[in-house]
């Protein structure tokens, strides 16, 4: 049913956009090419819906249950009901399935009785038509005579002068010694001759169909009209246009329009009258002005994004054959503009699909003149690392996507304190049954006597700070990460007064939420930093879509995450705290 409704409205899209196209340029257009746009206009709306041209590879994901429940009717959890049962009451329980199910019931009737309501207009407006129909047939059993070679079907009807339907021609019999006859016969022979007819049913039945289309009855008429417009040009030729609209006047007085037959003088007398008066001719160029229209109709309706089966994306088996991924920026703002088209980062992938090494470039928002290659604490994820090439960082949920979610298995704190001659570190690792560490311990002693102003202050195999990070865990997914620092209490004499410089902090608290297996959230606030920070993921069947980072609850920017078939990123869409658009980040692919 969706699909229907959406086809419709697709349709009376597009007709409503060629309408205004013929509205506004009808006046500059050749008759034969009006006749050839307006049935254009009828046919192409029908077809552009089953078009679609591919634009970008927008990932759409569904609408989030939130939403889709602000259409459903507020449901209890355990509705009761009293039913009376003569002196016995009964309790029933309605559950929300129970509920659904009677929502759904409404639904269907609701959508049943629409359908049968539209199909009731239609055969109405199909019946009308057949009977018209069979009007014309029994006009066809009259009785027959002959002008010119010209076989007529005389009609006794004072309020019919004349008309046509495909090769059947009709005369009022009191006209049949009427020196009109004549003009009345030419007109009718074009639009036999033409087949005027066939434009004239295509209307109808059009209208018939799509008669919730207000746009289908403006074209009815204008085809209508149109044909007679033709006829009345090529049927003035060698007659005087003045006589001929004389007699169009005077015939059309007390004439009537038998559908579907063609009258010669029912149909806009004025408007006939003023169009073979003024005679205006147009160069067939003109005709151009037409193409515009089409265009956006087209546009607006077969090119659109293409809905993405994520059930059938594997990014990757797609990266197996890849050999590198370049980013490189695209600038919306102006204080951007000089990173355009400069190279972000390059991935080096190995035929087997694993990663080989990752060198940045650039980073937001700093330049570097040459490019370094970015460390890992293991064999990152193939498919994770396309998400840190786009020149922002994820914060504290990057490591997620590089080695999963129990990364602090691969954790290293080395790196706060190198040894030398003067340090020593000693390292201490603490786990829980699953073999993963719940406590990184890194202690830092001196290796020699510390002298300050000459006096010894610290003496060797002394511990001068110990740095300490703390995870807890939930079925092997890290829920929190705390990182903090000791050192012994100490004072430094500056200015005649003693300064503590020792003790514990905290560097940062961090917590991890998850939906299933997938990273949702992190997160907490870190030593320096007043403020807390998040970031958000939104994913569709485990592709991520989309990225935002918060402060305190006001968003400072978003990626939109666009994907091609296979599931490979092809771009990143990046805008700034105000919503508006920043970067777009696009991603190259060479293949082995």
């Amino acid at each position: 049913m969706n699909n229907l409704l959406q086809y419709l409205f697709e349709v009376i899209l597009g007709s409503s956009v060629l309408f205004l196209g013929y509205a506004l340029t009808k006046n500059y257009l050749t008759i034969a090419f009006r006749r050839f746009f307006l049935l254009s206009c009828l046919f192409l709306p029908l077809v552009f819906p089953l078009i679609s041209f591919d634009t970008s590879e927008k990932i759409v994901a569904e609408l989030p249950d939130q939403v889709n429940h602000l259409f459903d009717a507020p449901l209890e959890r355990n509705h009761v009901e009293e039913i009376s049962t003569g002196a016995q009451l009964k309790e029933v329980t309605l559950t929300e399935q129970d509920q659904s199910i009677v929502n759904s019931s409404t639904e269907i009737n609701w959508t049943t009785l629409s359908i049968i309501l539209y199909l009731v207009v239609s055969a109405c407006l199909f019946i009308r038509m057949c009977l018209s129909l069979i009007s014309l047939l029994r006009l066809i059993k009259n009785p027959v005579t002959e002008f010119n070679g010209q076989k007529l079907y005389v009609i006794d009807n004072q309020q019919f002068s004349g008309g046509s339907f495909f090769h059947f021609i009709f005369i009022n019999k009191e006209l049949l010694n009427d020196p009109v006859m004549e003009i009345i016969i030419s007109h009718e022979q074009v639009h036999h001759r033409l087949w005027h007819s066939v434009d004239i049913l295509c209307s109808e039945l059009y209208c018939i169909v799509y008669w919730i289309n207000p746009i289908s009855w403006f074209f009815r008429n204008e085809i209508r009209l149109n044909t007679e417009y033709q006829a009345d040009l090529l049927a003035t030729k060698g007659i005087d246009r003045q006589h001929y609209s004389n007699t169009l006047l005077n015939l059309s007085i007390h004439s009537q329009n038998l559908l579907p037959v063609i009258s010669f003088s029912a149909i806009n007398i004025r408007s006939r009258i003023n169009f073979m008066l003024q005679g205006k001719r147009y160069h067939w160029s003109r005709s151009l002005l037409t193409i515009p229209f089409l265009v956006v109709a087209t546009w607006l309706i077969s090119c659109e994004p293409e809905m993405m089966d994520f059930t059938t994306m594997d990014p990757d088996a797609a990266l197996k054959n890849v050999k590198t991924v370049t980013t490189r920026y695209i600038s919306h703002q102006k204080d951007t503009q000089q990173k355009d088209g400069k190279v972000i980062a390059i991935a080096y992938y190995l035929p087997d699909g694993t990663v080989d090494q990752v060198e940045q470039h650039m980073t937001y928002p700093y330049d570097f003149a040459k490019p370094f290659e970015i460390p890992f604490l293991a064999n990152p994820d193939p498919v994770g690392v396309l998400h840190i090439l786009d020149g922002f960082h994820f914060g504290h949920a990057e490591n997620n996507f590089l080695y999963g979610n129990d990364w602090p298995k691969y954790n290293n704190i080395e790196y706060y304190r190198a040894n030398s001659e003067m340090y020593r570190n000693s390292t201490t690792i603490d786990k829980n049954d699953e073999g993963l560490p719940v406590k990184f311990t890194l202690t830092t002693e001196l290796n020699e006597d510390l002298f300050y102003n000459g006096r010894k202050r610290s003496q060797k195999g002394s511990v001068i700070s110990t740095h300490i990070e703390e995870f807890s865990y939930d079925n092997d997914k890290v829920i929190s990460h705390v990182r903090r620092s000791e050192s012994p209490e100490s004072f430094i004499q500056y200015k005649d007064q003693a300064h503590n410089v020792g003790g514990s902090r905290i560097l940062h608290e961090m917590n991890y939420k998850y939906e299933g297996e997938t990273l949702i959230e992190v997160s907490g606030q870190a030593q320096g930093h007043g403020s807390r920070s998040t970031t958000k993921m939104d994913y569709q069947n485990g592709i991520m879509t989309s990225a935002s980072y918060l402060k305190e609850d006001k968003q400072y920017n978003r990626r939109d995450f666009y994907y091609d078939k296979s599931g490979l990123k092809t771009r990143t869409e990046i805008y700034n705290v105000y919503g508006e658009p920043e970067y777009t980040i696009t991603y190259d692919y060479e293949y082995y």
